[in-house]
């Protein structure tokens, strides 16, 4: 999947605030979060894309990026996977219909990158007890469970008059 996922006429242009700011501090990583299997829950103040410098010789990088209300925590890059996962639990893919949403944040442990499990960030819906970050369908029927057949051979007990 690609950043074309993104509805960029959805965002305002003028997003030069969040590169400063990613720019001057560190982006949110999964130690920020905690230990492996640990989940946040916080509420997203502002989405935006904008060019984003990681270092890493490559130049700039047309990314979104998420700032939250809750104070102390750092900007978080959203890459494809997350975009995804958070679009599904927004029900919108629209990150400017995503302020004021809260969303979960996990620490997996068996996110891949390049081939090599390196932990990592997975969205999950706030709400969400631990079960790999995927939201859980409740079930609106019971369970209905077949009676024991009669094994050959063997002859049941007819009620007696």
């Amino acid at each position: 999947m690609k950043d074309e996922f993104f509805n960029e006429d959805g965002l305002d242009d003028n997003y030069d605030d969040i590169v400063n700011e990613t720019k001057q501090l560190r982006f949110l990583t999964k130690e920020h979060i905690g230990k492996p299997d640990t989940k946040i829950d916080l509420t997203i103040a502002k989405p935006g894309r904008g060019m984003v410098d990681f270092n890493d010789g490559k130049g700039p990088h047309l990314e979104t990026v998420i700032l939250w209300k809750e104070a102390g925590w750092k900007p978080f890059i959203v890459r494809p996977t997350n975009a995804v996962l958070i679009a599904q639990i927004l029900g919108t893919r629209n990150p400017r219909e995503w302020v004021g949403c809260r969303i979960g944040l996990w620490h997996r442990p068996d996110v891949t990158m390049a081939g090599k499990i390196t932990g990592g960030i997975r969205a999950c819906h706030p709400l969400q007890p631990k079960n790999g970050g995927r939201l859980r369908k409740p079930q609106s029927h019971a369970i209905r469970r077949k009676p024991p057949s009669p094994v050959p051979g063997e002859q049941k007990d007819e009620p007696t008059p």
